[in-house]
């Protein structure tokens, strides 16, 4: 999410290319962590949300969810915490869930 760019300006599709374009072509062929920094974010203005943050793992080739380590989940609120917390098990694939650390 991008503090001072809408979430409305900056489409799901687009953030998934940005993502798979720095995963695919920068990191090195060992294991690797994501930081999503969260700090003052607020859902109706610039947060990618669960739902898009699952897809683009979802869409991610295999290896690279094997490599993929951590994601820190810098500074969530109290509503991602609880999200995650009561269906994160449900709502995200297991590979993920496991690997979310806030």
């Amino acid at each position: 999410a991008f503090k001072w760019c809408a979430a409305t300006v900056v489409s799901a599709e687009r953030l998934k290319r940005y993502v798979f374009h720095k995963i695919c072509s920068e990191l090195p062929d060992e294991p690797f962590c994501i930081v999503y920094v969260h700090t003052t974010v607020q859902k109706e203005d610039n947060s990618p949300g669960i739902t898009i943050l699952r897809w683009i793992y979802e869409e991610l080739p295999a290896d690279f969810k094997d490599r993929l380590q951590t994601v820190y989940f810098i500074h969530p609120g109290l509503r991602s915490r609880l999200v995650i917390a009561a269906v994160g098990r449900f709502f995200l694939s297991g590979g993920l869930y496991w690997k979310i650390k806030y």
